[in-house]
């Protein structure tokens, strides 16, 4: 379903450069250093330059921004940035735009195919001409006809246990992508997130409250890391490091004040309060990197294009190459945003000029040949929950924040096994 996505559960509000001593070159210069310099600059440039009247128009949609004493957006420190850039309405951000989002897609009453998974990409002389899709309700598998297909599926973080990621974000995108011949990039580059709460099935704390106040401890309530000016990989490694002699690490949101704290933060002291058991105005928070999002992914251009004519890809299943090694904090939404409206006018004007085809009945009698084979031939006993749970286990201990050649290696073999 639409509102059930990763987008959903981000906390950041989106980057624009929209205050008089910010700027496009300030923000760029930001990207930059989060992503170690491994950023496509031209890609850069563009998000930049388009992200403050992207934002504006998120605000003339109906997204609720937090407002400041004059009635203009609010906008708070988030991470490493020099500047208090992103806009916010609390630290439920990601909920509220793609609500409003959703809303204007109804009314305009725009078709929906609701609770379908996509089964392949139909591709036929290096031309994408639509999908197989079998429908969640019914179980049938149906074929859906295309000019142009996008993909906008997320990322692939659930293969990691535990992660900051919805059910969802499993990476199927850029699996229907690959096996159709379109090209990957970047997908060792996985960003981990410093301030997650290890409880239940462990829920991120956004990076604001640092922002805002808040300290790394030790049980003892003694500093142990100073976060201010640390990119996420670094503050990660860090965290990851200081209990070293000094304790576990623990986030301290007693020194935000408690009436800020309920003001700004309700979701997190909700989520601390309902799913932690924890009192986010009185106790220590338990916090550990966890793996985030993914940087890599399909491999596209700025505007979408594939390396598979007639199929685009954008967000966090793509890479267009902005984000290089490392996203910054406060840009996600901002990227879905930019490069969501790029990569649909792109689509739109490739339908448009695109000659007609007609759909290969064919490919879809041998997707149903092929799904049938893959549960008929199936001699595994164990369940895909545990082939999950031992997948994200794995993950974890070997690809995780720290890498080694040996463990990757195991990681391969423990991979090919649990096929």
């Amino acid at each position: 379903h639409p509102l059930r996505t990763n987008s959903a559960i981000a906390q950041g509000g989106p980057h624009a450069p929209l205050g008089s001593d910010d700027s496009p070159e300030s923000l760029a210069e930001d990207t930059l250093t989060a992503g170690d310099g491994l950023c496509d600059r031209a890609v850069v440039q563009k998000f930049v330059q388009d992200a403050a009247k992207d934002v504006i128009w998120l605000e003339r949609m109906g997204v609720p921004f937090n407002r400041d004493s004059q009635g203009k957006l609010d906008r708070r420190a988030c991470g490493p940035i020099r500047r208090t850039r992103p806009c916010y309405g609390d630290d439920r951000r990601g909920h509220m735009v793609l609500q409003v989002l959703h809303e204007q897609f109804q009314r305009e009453q725009i078709p929906s195919f609701e609770e379908w998974f996509v089964t392949s990409l139909v591709v036929e002389d290096g031309n994408c001409l639509g999908v197989t899709a079998l429908s969640l309700r019914s179980g049938k598998l149906d074929s859906f006809a295309a000019r142009a297909v996008v993909l906008a599926t997320g990322g692939f973080t659930r293969m990691y246990l535990p992660s900051t990621v919805s059910l969802g974000t499993t990476g199927d995108g850029q699996a229907l992508a690959y096996l159709s011949g379109a090209r990957l990039m970047d997908m060792e580059m996985v960003q981990f997130h410093p301030t997650v709460c290890p409880k239940g099935q462990s829920f991120v704390i956004t990076e604001a409250t640092l922002s805002a106040g808040a300290k790394i401890v030790n049980q003892k309530g003694d500093v142990i890391q100073e976060s201010k000016g640390l990119t996420r990989d670094k503050l990660c490694l860090s965290i990851s490091q200081a209990g070293n002699g000094n304790g576990s690490p623990f986030l301290d949101l007693k020194p935000i004040g408690k009436e800020k704290l309920l003001a700004q933060f309700p979701q997190t002291q909700e989520l601390l309060r309902t799913v932690g058991g924890l009192d986010a105005t009185k106790d220590l928070i338990p916090i550990r990197p966890v793996a985030h999002r993914p940087m890599g992914g399909i491999e596209t251009s700025a505007n979408g294009e594939t390396s598979i004519a007639g199929l685009f890809a954008v967000g966090e299943c793509a890479a267009n190459g902005l984000n290089g090694a490392g996203r910054l904090a406060g840009n996600t939404l901002t990227e879905a945003v930019v490069f969501g409206r790029l990569v649909g006018e792109s689509a739109s004007k490739y339908a448009k000029s695109a000659a007609k085809k007609n759909f290969p009945a064919a490919k879809l009698t041998a997707e149903e040949k092929r799904l049938a084979g893959l549960i008929s031939t199936s001699s595994s006993q164990d369940s895909l929950g545990k082939i999950h749970s031992e997948l994200g286990q794995l993950m974890n201990g070997k690809v995780g924040l720290r890498r080694d050649a040996r463990g990757l290696q195991e990681a391969i073999g423990g991979i090919r096994q649990l096929g």
